[in-house]
């Protein structure tokens, strides 16, 4: 687990999307573009900044740091390390070249959308008592929060993508540094850390996720399922569960998963946990 994250972590859900949980055995990773806050991961690159002035900014760079200077162009992503290569070859200026810098912008914007196709994440809290949680993701609090453990050894899933959240008054999506710096640098890690950040007024979410990638999709497949019996720890009952239901998940836990604990929520002066 890593470093500053609870051992135990929960996802608030409905009754019904646990009954499917717990039959299956699996875990549902969402692709971002279904995440209901439409800041949380850019969905189109740049966005609101300005194209050519960040066309101008790309090719200074390029033209002073590789053109002239002596930075590794094998660093480069396609298609900036051939438009290099030509103009090295011919002497001359990034800026004499015919580029059409539209289509070049354009297919590092496509670049960029492909990646959010193939991600998908997991979503969870490292808190099970927070009531705006338990109100806006588990049914009113007719549904539950199941926790588990161990979930940085689920098959599948890549290794070390297990992280807190950072929640920030201004987001990296929005500044042109990070795009500077995604669109240039071919092995730049920073892809990945925009997966992680969002604005500071979530930061009662206490969020932690998982994101991982997925090849082989179709276009409009946008979750995939993940095996997670062994990480199942422990289930707690919304206080306005239906009895039925959750007669139901008793049942169900108690043959499929007889270790896993069972708790009831109640409303007294805060949320409190009964062990049933």
């Amino acid at each position: 687990m890593n470093k500053g994250i609870s051992q135990e972590l929960y996802k608030y859900m409905s009754a019904e999307v646990c009954c499917k949980v717990l039959e299956s055995g699996k875990l549902r990773f969402s692709s971002p573009l279904l995440f209901n806050d439409p800041f949380d991961v850019v969905r189109y690159p740049l966005g609101s900044l300005d194209f050519k002035r960040f066309s101008s900014e790309i090719l200074k760079y390029l033209q002073t740091d590789y053109v002239e200077g002596k930075r590794d162009i094998s660093e480069l992503i396609e298609p900036l390390h051939k438009v290099v290569i030509e103009a090295q070859k011919k002497g001359i200026k990034l800026t004499d070249l015919l580029i059409n810098e539209e289509k070049i912008i354009k297919q590092l914007c496509d670049n960029w959308e492909n990646q959010i196709k193939k991600t998908r994440i997991l979503c969870l809290s490292q808190i099970k008592d927070n009531i705006a949680l338990w109100y806006h993701y588990a049914d009113q609090y007719s549904g539950v929060v199941v926790s588990f453990d161990k979930l940085d050894e689920i098959n599948g899933v890549a290794n070390n993508s297990l992280r807190k959240i950072n929640y920030k008054n201004e987001l990296d999506g929005n500044s042109y540094k990070f795009w500077h710096d995604y669109f240039l640098i071919k092995e730049s890690n920073i892809l990945d850390n925009i997966f992680y950040e969002k604005y500071h007024c979530w930061n009662y979410e206490k969020e932690v996720r998982i994101v991982t990638r997925v090849e082989n999709l179709n276009d409009d497949q946008l979750y995939s399922y993940f095996e997670i019996k062994k990480q199942i720890k422990s289930v707690y009952f919304g206080p306005k569960i239906n009895d039925q239901k959750k007669n139901k998940l008793i049942a169900l836990i108690r043959d499929k998963y007889p270790k896993v604990k069972i708790y009831q929520v109640k409303i007294r002066h805060v949320l409190e946990f009964d062990k049933l």
